[in-house]
Order: structure tokens, then sequence, then C-alpha cells
């Protein structure tokens, strides 16, 4: 029901933009919203009335009131983040996350499972649905990873969550998905393009071009099979020296046993020798990327920032210290603030931009 109360009333493109604003910044004016999205007042006006009148908007003071102002304060809209959720699923190689992400894009239930299997997932979609209570579930996000997991295909994954859900499935990148998240909450004076990095069981990437009020254009590129050593170790690409063999979280695990899942104290064994070998190893993949695209802030993701930061950051920092591209820009190194839940933030934002786009509300879509 739910889901088609929200394809009816949020359909149009002025519509989308509209309430993607209110989404993305709660206390957002009338006057802001007009000129966000170059929308007439009127149009805004009527928008906006029906969005409260659906249960999907509500007024607060405005997001840059001055407290204590005599004088009617300002009003601004916000999300009812009671009103719906979105299920968020990222799938990694050991493990499946799934967050329920309210309109706002705030995580208000997450799961995670180690060693997964069909069944668990089926399981797991029970407690889901038993948590969302009355509040409504209305699309689904899973993020797939570019290789096959040992545990189900793709199909088996996204089907049986499909055939659970009376709601739109969307699947995508895993990576790419993170990088949605990234940009839904990052700062406004942040570089309209950047490159996000997805630290996975290997080394993702995407590049983002962020759109205004319209979802962001994000490009899925394979940071990790850039060749930075023609004589070195063949990877399962074909090609010799890939950063993927030098610096993923799986190649780390094979050579010097350690397990990035358990956070910090799983990383702890490596040497600094081993720590500059693997952020340089990453620093000389990124130079080549961002060079070729002409980006030059670059987003670190995937897992905890205490983690990338201890494996890579430090390093790239230090060794790219003083680096200017082509056009004279150097390169902005940062860890995500998301950290391991933005896949799953990303994922549910995701399929909630894509509300009022979908004719058959119950296919399983693939972007892959």
């Amino acid at each position: 029901m739910w889901g088609d109360l929200l394809n009816e009333i949020v359909q149009t493109r002025g519509e989308r933009a509209v309430f993607r604003c209110i989404r993305r910044t709660p206390g957002i004016s009338r006057v802001e919203l007009c000129e966000r999205t170059e929308l007439t007042s009127a149009a805004v006006t009527q928008i906006v009335k029906r969005f409260m009148a659906a249960g999907l908007v509500r007024e607060i003071p405005a997001k840059n009131a001055i407290a204590g102002n005599i004088g009617r304060t300002r009003i601004g809209l916000a999300p009812v983040d009671s009103a719906y959720f979105s299920l968020g699923i990222v799938v990694r190689r050991h493990d499946i996350q799934m967050g329920l992400v309210a309109p706002s894009g705030k995580v208000a239930h997450a799961w995670r499972m180690v060693a997964p299997t069909i069944e668990r997932v089926a399981s797991t979609l029970e407690d889901v649905v038993e948590a969302a209570g009355e509040i409504p579930i209305v699309a689904v996000g899973v993020g797939l990873p570019t290789f096959a997991v040992p545990w189900a295909t793709a199909s088996d994954i996204t089907a049986t969550i499909a055939n659970r859900f009376d709601c739109p499935v969307y699947s995508f990148h895993n990576g790419s998905y993170a990088a949605l998240a990234e940009e839904w909450f990052m700062e406004e004076e942040v570089p309209s393009r950047f490159f996000y990095v997805f630290i996975g069981s290997g080394i993702g990437g995407a590049s983002v071009l962020r759109a205004g009020n319209e979802p962001p254009v994000i490009t899925c590129i394979e940071a990790g099979h850039v060749g930075i050593d023609p004589h070195g170790e063949r990877c399962f690409c074909g090609n010799r020296g890939c950063v993927e063999l030098m610096a993923s979280p799986a190649s780390l695990e094979a050579h010097y046993h350690i397990n990035i899942d358990l956070g910090i104290e799983g990383v702890k064994g490596l040497s600094e020798r081993t720590k500059e070998a693997v952020g340089e190893s990453l620093a000389y993949g990124l130079v080549s990327i961002t060079n070729v695209l002409n980006i030059h802030y670059v987003v670190l993701g995937g897992y905890p920032p205490e983690v990338l930061d201890y494996l890579y950051g430090n390093t790239l920092r230090k060794t790219l210290a003083g680096y200017r591209n082509p056009f004279g820009h150097p390169l902005t190194i940062v860890t995500s603030r998301l950290g391991d839940l933005a896949g799953v933030q990303g994922a549910a934002l995701g399929a909630q931009d894509q509300i009022g786009t979908v004719v058959d509300r119950n296919a399983v879509l693939s972007y892959r």
C-alpha cells in the first residue's frame, strides 16, 4: 500500500527534487526549496502540501533560525522518519549486512551475519519485518560485489529477498551504493567530483559526480585492477602487478594472516614496513586513476575509519604529500565518516531515490 502511495505522490521530476531536498536537509525552508529546485513558490507550496497531507513531511524550526529572535520563527521542513523504512542490504565475501533506514538516511536497526547462507538470510529477513513493526518497508536496495560469493549466487540472493517483500527491489554494485551514501552526508563545500575507494574483500571504486538536487552520477571503476608493477605476480584478472594483489584485504589475509573483519584488533599484527608497502601500492594506483579522471578528492570507505587509517590512510597521505596532478591540484585523502554501514545506507537511499520512477513495482531490477 505505502509503496503505491509513494509512487503516486512522488512521481514528477519536481516532486522528486523537493522530496530529496527535504530528506537530505532537515529544516530547509520553502524559500530555499524554490532556490534549489528552481520551481516556483506556488509549485513548491502545492507539492509540500501534498507531502504533508500524506504524512511524509512535517514542519520544524528552519535550520538557520536563530534562537531568541523576536517575531515569527522561520518554518522549515523535515521528513517524517516514522513514515516508512527502506531496507539496505550489502553482500560481501564472508558476511552480509542489513539495515532498516529512515527517509532521512538514519539507520534505525542493523544486522550482520558472518558466514551467511540463503537459509540464514531468509530467517533474518523475518527479523527485519518484525523490527519494522507497523512501519512499512517501501523499497529494498541490494549491494552486490563484482565477484561471486562462495555461499550463493547473486540471483539466488535477490530472488530470496524479492520473494519476501511486496515492494521494488534494486541491485547495484556495493561500492557504488556506499559512494552514494557518502555523497548524501557530505559537506557542500567538498568538490562536485570525487573518487570513492571501497575497501571490501578486494578494492573497488566509484567516480561520483554530485548533481545538486538530483541523485549523483556514479560510475563503477575497478580500482584494484590498476597495474603498478608489470613484472609482478599475475592477478586472477589476467594482468600482472595489480593493486589488488598488493593492498587488498584478501591478499593481506592470505600473506599475513590478519582478519580485517575483526576491526583494528584483527590488523595490528602488520609491521610498519608492510603497511608502508601496502599504502604506497594503493597510492600509485590512485594516482593513475585520478590523473585520468582529473579528480583530486578521494574518500576511503568500506571498513571503520580507524582500520582504514591504520592500514592505508597514514601512508597514503605521507606518500602523496607534495604531489600535484597534471592540473596542479593536490590529492586530498579522507576516510569515510559513515564506517562500514555506508553500503547499507547507500543501498536504502538508492532504493528511496527510485521511488516514483518504476512502472513494474515488483520487478527485480539489476544495474550491474
